[in-house]
This record gives structure tokens, sequence and C-alpha cells, in this order.
């Protein structure tokens, strides 16, 4: 999986051992995905729709949610601003991703 991760210059981002905090946001964020799919199961038009798309519903419904984190403003909001996202291209994203792997090994 590192190799693969590597070749698409994709940093890891595992858990360190005996630090559970690490994972707090990724399951914050499991609980918010499974609390909108509750939420949808409760609708009637809901009932009968394969999981696929209940998963996609839930999640550009989530997207859409203002975030106090993000200053009020969705994470769609923020994705899509041109000036608040970040681009890295090329021979610097090749430079940062072996600087921050030197670093952490």
């Amino acid at each position: 999986m590192d190799d693969v991760l590597e070749r698409h210059l994709v940093l890891p981002l595992n858990s360190p051992p005996g630090y559970p905090r690490y994972n707090g946001s990724a399951e914050r964020a499991m609980q918010d995905l499974k609390k909108e799919l509750d939420h949808q199961h409760q609708r009637v038009l809901m009932q009968n729709v394969p999981m696929a798309l209940e998963l996609e519903l839930a999640t550009h419904e989530l997207n859409h949610k203002p975030r106090r984190v993000l200053g009020g403003l969705t994470p769609c909001q923020v994705h899509h601003d041109p000036h608040r996202r970040v681009r890295l291209h090329g021979a610097l994203r090749r430079r940062l991703f072996r600087g921050v792997l030197e670093q952490f090994w």
C-alpha cells in the first residue's frame, strides 16, 4: 500500500501507536456520516434506494453543512474557493513529499 501511495505522492496518515486522539477527526466524520444516513432512512423517499446512492447523498449533505472549524463555511465552499485552495504541482509536490517523508522516518 505504501508503494502505491508513494507512486501517487500521497502521504500515509497512519495513526501513531498509543495516541488515539490522532483518529479523532476520522472518527467524527464516520459519526456524522452514520447520523446523516440514519436521518435519510427516516425519510420515506429513501426506501429501496441502493446503499451506494444513500452514501453519496449523505456525503453531499455533509459537504453543504457549515462548520465552525471552517469559519462558518461549508467544506464545499472551502474546497472550491480558488483563493483558499492550495494547488501543488510537479517538482514542488515531489520535493515536499520527499521532505515530509524524510522528517517522518
